[in-house]
């Protein structure tokens, strides 16, 4: 370790590309700080599950069928962020088309 040879932040800043200020405040703490785990957000298509989970279980499982029904409900989000939060939701243990 770069501290253990008595190199100060500016010094072992250099060597690894950081600020000096970045290097004292891990220095000081004694160990490279861990981040915070983020909590989970709530997604736009959270407050149109009901209604596709409803679809699903009525034999509704074409997806981009689905995809165009949340939008003419008003859903703004991406087609990413909604296909991604279907198998969870939806599928449970079912095959389903794209």
């Amino acid at each position: 370790m770069l501290a253990e040879q008595e190199l100060g932040p500016t010094m072992i800043a250099a060597q690894v590309g950081l600020t000096r200020q970045t290097v004292a405040l891990w220095l000081k703490a004694g160990a490279f700080p861990e981040r915070a785990s983020l909590a989970p957000r709530a997604m736009l298509v959270t407050a149109y599950e009901p209604y596709l989970r409803e679809r699903w279980q009525a034999g509704g499982q074409n997806r981009r069928q689905r995809w165009r029904e949340v939008q003419a409900q008003g859903f703004a989000g991406g087609r990413r962020p909604y296909v991604a939060s279907l198998p969870g939701v939806l599928t449970q243990g079912r095959s389903a088309s794209l």
